[in-house]
């Protein structure tokens, strides 16, 4: 399953197939794909929201605590869920992103194993080797802004 957060004016319609028989055995495919959640994936999962909220922010422009504020939540909600230590409702998530004139919509979609690609490739990596793109990544947000 996709999430994707999308401005109020241009929601995205959800795909559905053309006849009940595919929609069926489309529904069938899904639940076989997802019997086993392996630690790629729950990692994955546990992150969603984060990743979402890290998106919003950096397309407001926003700071965690500016989100809060805007949402009227407590400034470590916001840090927490893009930590992945906490895994926000639905309903938690819809006020958060109405906050920023933003929406979720959800779309079914085959399974992409390109997160679980990369999250092998981070594994891989040293500590020094993360601190260096960890770097690199931080010098590119200060000259974006």
């Amino acid at each position: 399953m996709a999430a994707r957060a999308t401005g109020r004016s241009g929601g995205a319609e959800p795909t559905t197939a053309s006849t009940p028989v595919h929609r069926t055995a489309t529904l069938i495919h899904y639940c076989e794909s997802f019997r086993v959640v392996g630690p790629r994936s729950q990692r994955s999962i546990d992150a969603w929201a984060g990743n979402v909220l890290r998106v919003v922010r950096a397309k407001t422009g926003l700071t965690q605590r500016q989100l809060a504020e805007k949402a009227g939540v407590p400034y470590s909600t916001i840090a927490k869920i893009e930590s992945g230590t906490r895994q926000p409702t639905h309903p938690t998530m819809a006020r958060i992103l109405a906050a920023v004139d933003m929406s979720l919509a959800t779309q079914l979609v085959p399974y992409d194993d390109h997160d679980d690609v990369l999250w092998e490739q981070e594994q891989r990596r040293s500590p020094v080797e993360r601190a260096h793109i960890a770097a690199e990544q931080a010098r590119l947000a200060r000259e974006a802004k």
